[in-house]
This record gives structure tokens, C-alpha cells and sequence, in this order.
């Protein structure tokens, strides 16, 4: 009878603490079996050889607090799947109250955690790379790139047109004499400025009304000090020179070109006392240019034409050269307004030489084929001068509406086709 209420109290000692531990959720009878009412599948565990009592740790990232529930819900504590231990672990384990086993349990897995978190921090410094400090040197010496002369002749045209055009945008290298003044030229040749005004000004130079030792009216062209515009005039005097020498070949073509007189240097000073040299050419003093006459009657429209396609026969047969800016402004009369001459030979080249340039002609006046970038010759100065003729008609430029080289280009193949 003793040992019978002893067994009883043990069981009811063991559904009270288990009751305690694991609240409603896991309700079993005094011996330990479950209850009758709804049954819910046991979850499948995997069994691993280390762990209180045989079974595996907890889930990771779980803490001790959610640990020990889940002790509880497999039946490590409490619980309606606990099962008795057999004989051989009756033996050895003795009854214990909750309390003591919760310790038990908390200990174990504060062990379990402080093992795996030793484990993993170990892991990570073993993982992490170990920087070692470079040993202190002398930085690498960087050597200066090799000279390139193409790069070096770039950018001084680069700097060269710079200056050119801050030059140009400030008006500087103009000569301007007062009235009066004496020119001296080459083999005593004088020049006297007989009016304080220019008869014209340009990009490159000024022309200013003189007269020569004999008082012969003459037009001296003065070009700009510097030296890209001194480099395209002194190819421009060869040019003049040459057409000089060769214009008994051809007379009657010559008769309407602006021929050059006299070239030399005029040495002069500047306000700061510096010398200055300028380059000088002598032409017979001509009056208006076609562009300011306008519209003329059809009489003069083809005594004029023939002297254009004159002159421009002399040039290109005889002198071997295309002229380039063929239009009304380069066209001068002469003082009794009945015949014109052609003059400005600046940007003047030979046929082989205008191949290799992409901007010839003025807008107004440029050739089909230079537009598309054609092999172009000597007709280019007839297509100029068949617009000239075309103003001096009709008094109006044929391509006054266009503002840019596809707006003529598109121009031109509406009245002339494709």
C-alpha cells in the first residue's frame, strides 16, 4: 500500500511540473500518457548523436529563451510526447522537480551557445583576409612622354589661330599713313597718300588711293602685319608676277586682269617704338566694282561678260591658274566705266592644288562639285562667273534666300536638276 501511494504521488509530482512547464498547449494525464482528444501528427525530427538526452540541438538563430520551448514540445520536458526512460535509465536518473531540470536545460544550452558562437567567430577571423602593410618605398618615377612633332606642330597652329584671331577681332596690323605720307618702294619708286580715307578695307589688308613719282593715280594695297596674312600675300605677288610675264601671250585677256605694278616691304615703327614691316603692292587705281553698279542694261551685260570669260581664258590657259572668288566684288571698271578687270588673286591656286582644299568659293558662288566634294578643275570659275553674269541681268543674287551650303545645294537642283 506505501509503495503504491508513493507511485501515485511521484505521477501526480511529475503532470504538475510537466502542467507548469509546458502551460495548455501540452496537457497530459498523471502517468504520463496523452490525453484523449484531438491528435495532431508529431513533427518529424532528425535524431543526432549529441544533445540533451539524444535529441538535436536547437534551431540555429534561436535564443535560450526560444530553445527551451521547443525542448518542452518534443517531450525533453514535459509534454504529452515524453515516453519513460527504460530500465537501465531508471536506474541511473532519479525523479527531479521542474525546476531543477529547467536549470539543467538552461545550462546546457547557454554551453551550446557560447560553443557555437566561439566556433563562428573563430571561422570569420580564419575566413578574413590579414592585411599586411606594404613596406615604405620611394614612389615610381614617371617618366616625360617622348616629343611628337605632329602633336607639337598642332598645337602651335592651334595657338597661332588663336592669336590670329584675337588679332582680327581687335583690328590690329592695319597700316594706316596719314595724309601726305611718302612710301618709298623698290627701285625708287615713291608713293604719297592723297586721301586720309581707304578705298577699301578687307580681312587681309586696306588699299589706300597714292600717287607715283610720275602723278599717275595708283591703288596700294597694304597688307596686314602679320604673318599668316604676309604668307598668303607673298604667294599671291608670284602669282601677280607670273601673269605679268606672261601676259604678251595673251593680250586681250590680260587687258581685264588687275596686273601688278610694283611689290615691296615698307619698313615703318610702331607707337612703342618697335619695327614693323609691311608688304606692299602697287595696281592701277580702278573705280567701283560691279556690286555697287547693279543691274545693267543687256549692252554692257555682254560687253562685260566677254571680258570675264577673257580673263579668265588668260588665267587658266595661259597662266595656269584658278581663281577662286570670281564674283561681282573682285570685278573693278575702269575710270571711264567701260570695261572691268579682274583683281584680289589671294586665294588664287593651281588646279592641283584645289583638290586637296574643302572651302573654295564663296557661298553664293560655289560650284556644284565643290558642294559634294567632286574632283574639281577650272570650271568652277566659269560656274562663279555665269552667277556674275546672272546679277548684272537680272540685278538680284540667284540664291539670295539661302541661308547655307544644302540650302543652295538644293537650290541649285531645282533650276538646273539633279
Amino acid at each position: 500500500l506505501f509503495c503504491s501511494l508513493l507511485w501515485h504521488f511521484v505521477g501526480l509530482a511529475l503532470w504538475l511540473a510537466g502542467l507548469s512547464a509546458s502551460g495548455p498547449m501540452h496537457r497530459s494525464s498523471p502517468y504520463g500518457l496523452p490525453t484523449a482528444g484531438p491528435k495532431t501528427p508529431p513533427a518529424k525530427t532528425t535524431s543526432v548523436s549529441h544533445g540533451p538526452f539524444g535529441q538535436g540541438p536547437p534551431p540555429s538563430g534561436q535564443g535560450l529563451n526560444q530553445g527551451l520551448p521547443a525542448l518542452v514540445q518534443r517531450g525533453v520536458v514535459g509534454g504529452g510526447n515524453w515516453q519513460r526512460p527504460h530500465l537501465g535509465q531508471q536506474q541511473q536518473m532519479q525523479p527531479q522537480s521542474a525546476v531543477s531540470m529547467a536549470e539543467q536545460m538552461r545550462f546546457i544550452l547557454q554551453q551550446r551557445q557560447q560553443q557555437q558562437s566561439q566556433g563562428g567567430a573563430s571561422q570569420a577571423v580564419a575566413q578574413q583576409p590579414v592585411f599586411v602593410a606594404p613596406a615604405d618605398r620611394a614612389p615610381p618615377v614617371v617618366e616625360p612622354p617622348p616629343p611628337n612633332p605632329e602633336l607639337e606642330a598642332l598645337q602651335e597652329a592651334q595657338r597661332k589661330a588663336a592669336e590670329l584671331r584675337r588679332a582680327i577681332e581687335r583690328n590690329e596690323g592695319y597700316f594706316e599713313p596719314h595724309l601726305g605720307q611718302v612710301i618709298r618702294g623698290d627701285e625708287d619708286a615713291t608713293y604719297t597718300v592723297i586721301a586720309k580715307e581707304a578705298l577699301g578695307v578687307g580681312v587681309f589688308s586696306v588699299v589706300w588711293p597714292c600717287a607715283d613719282k610720275e602723278n599717275k593715280l595708283v591703288a596700294l594695297k597694304v597688307v596686314r602685319h602679320q604673318d599668316h596674312f604676309r604668307r598668303s600675300a607673298e604667294k599671291e605677288v608670284q602669282i601677280l608676277r607670273l601673269a605679268k610675264q606672261l601676259s604678251e601671250q595673251d593680250p586681250e585677256g590680260a587687258a581685264h586682269v588687275a596686273l601688278l605694278r610694283g611689290a615691296f616691304i615698307h619698313k615703318a615703327t610702331s607707337p612703342a617704338g618697335d619695327p614693323l614691316e609691311y608688304l606692299c603692292m602697287s595696281f592701277e587705281k580702278l573705280e567701283s566694282n560691279l556690286r555697287s553698279v547693279g543691274r545693267q542694261p543687256l549692252d554692257k551685260c555682254l560687253r562685260f561678260s566677254k571680258q570675264i570669260f577673257r580673263a579668265l581664258r588668260f588665267l587658266h590657259d595661259t597662266v595656269g591658274i584658278v581663281h577662286c572668288d570670281v564674283k561681282p566684288d573682285n570685278l573693278l571698271m575702269r575710270w571711264d566705266g567701260q570695261a572691268v578687270k579682274l583683281a584680289d588673286f589671294g586665294t588664287a591656286r593651281t588646279s592641283p592644288e584645289i583638290q586637296a582644299v574643302d572651302e573654295l568659293q564663296p557661298l553664293f558662288y560655289r560650284a556644284p562639285e565643290v558642294f559634294i566634294g567632286a574632283t574639281r578643275g577650272r570650271k568652277i570659275d566659269v560656274w562663279s562667273a555665269a552667277l556674275t553674269v546672272y546679277e548684272l541681268v537680272v540685278g538680284r543674287i540667284l540664291f539670295r534666300n539661302c541661308h547655307n551650303a544644302r540650302e543652295v545645294l538644293e537650290t541649285t537642283m531645282q533650276h538646273f536638276g539633279p
